[in-house]
């Protein structure tokens, strides 16, 4: 047993990036830019970052250059869409343990890439805010950062689709942070932009029927900035997968109707009905159970986006 833990330590602190770890995520890409799920442009300053024990990769319509400090080399690809591909030596920050290659964020300042990049667009950071006591820079890149596939699913299991759950996903939270489009100077982001568009919500969840109005209260009582932030990744994710995943849809729709029977017989069972409650603090939970009554109320998904864009985008005074 200790032989094989230690292999499994070795594996993920000596990781090299496989061709097949980037084909996988150049087909991803194209995917993304082709499937009309994101709004025009999205796409044109995201950097999506992979990595392993010794190099960052950088796929991106932009352009990397060496300095000083950092090597770039741009690896041959035949991807569409105006993309390249960047390989960049990192210093060690990451690719050397476990826990890095478990998932994905929208997120990844690292000197590498911050330098290398030329000519690239930077958002004010409103993470200054929210993590005060951390160094934050003024402006940040818009990055897609992810395990690559292979060590990805040693530690998922298939738990989660790469493609849906980790790329669309990811890039539709970069989608939401456009929208929310704080400026350098502004209070922290609030759940909604106006006090008018949290009641035009809320309005549209309480009528409802897919729930029973003592659930919706919970879910109310549960929306927050992440659960927002979370909604709106998952609205995109779960349109990805019913176009590239039928099966993990399918089986997504067989649980949900199953909670639904459960917790219309959570008389006969309140172990449910308390486990739900439970579960609802979690952000991803909550998320995606607002992204059901919106599809019960919207059947097309651009005009689920829509009505949910209107409610979000803030607007420029």
């Amino acid at each position: 047993m200790e032989n094989i833990q230690n292999q499994e330590l070795k594996y993920f602190e000596t990781y090299q990036i496989k061709n097949s770890d980037l084909e996988e995520i150049s087909r991803g890409i194209e995917n993304i830019a082709e499937s009309n799920l994101f709004e025009d442009g999205i796409l044109d300053e995201i950097r999506f970052v992979t990595y392993d024990s010794k190099k960052l990769y950088v796929f991106t319509r932009g352009h990397h250059a060496t300095n000083e400090n950092f090597s770039v080399e741009e690896i041959t690809s035949s991807m569409k869409n105006g993309f390249r591909i960047f390989a960049i030596h990192h210093s060690g920050f990451i690719g050397k343990k476990q826990s890095d290659y478990r998932g994905a964020k929208a997120w990844l300042l690292c000197d590498e890439i911050e330098t290398t990049a030329v000519y690239a667009k930077k958002f004010p950071n409103e993470n200054i805010l929210y993590e005060p006591d951390m160094p934050q820079p003024k402006e940040i890149l818009d990055v897609v950062s992810m395990a690559p596939k292979d060590p990805y699913e040693k530690i998922q299991k298939g738990k989660f689709n790469y493609l849906t759950d980790v790329m669309f996903h990811e890039v539709a939270h970069i989608e939401h942070r456009r929208l929310e489009n704080w400026q350098e100077g502004e209070e922290k982001t609030e759940v909604f932009p106006s006090g008018q568009q949290k009641e035009s919500f809320l309005s549209a969840i309480r009528k409802t029927k897919i729930f029973p109005q003592e659930i919706i209260s919970l879910i109310i009582e549960n929306i927050d900035k992440r659960t927002i932030e979370e909604m709106y990744a998952m609205l995109v994710d779960r349109e990805a997968a019913k176009r590239y995943d039928v099966q993990k849809f399918e089986d997504e729709n067989a649980h949900f109707q199953k909670m639904i029977t459960d917790l219309q017989n959570k008389n006969s069972n309140q172990e449910v009905f308390t486990q739900f409650q439970e579960r609802l603090q979690f952000p991803h939970v909550t998320g995606r159970l607002l992204v059901r009554i919106l599809e019960d109320q919207f059947s097309d998904f651009h005009d689920r986006k829509k009505n949910i864009r209107s409610i979000l985008e803030k607007v420029s005074k």
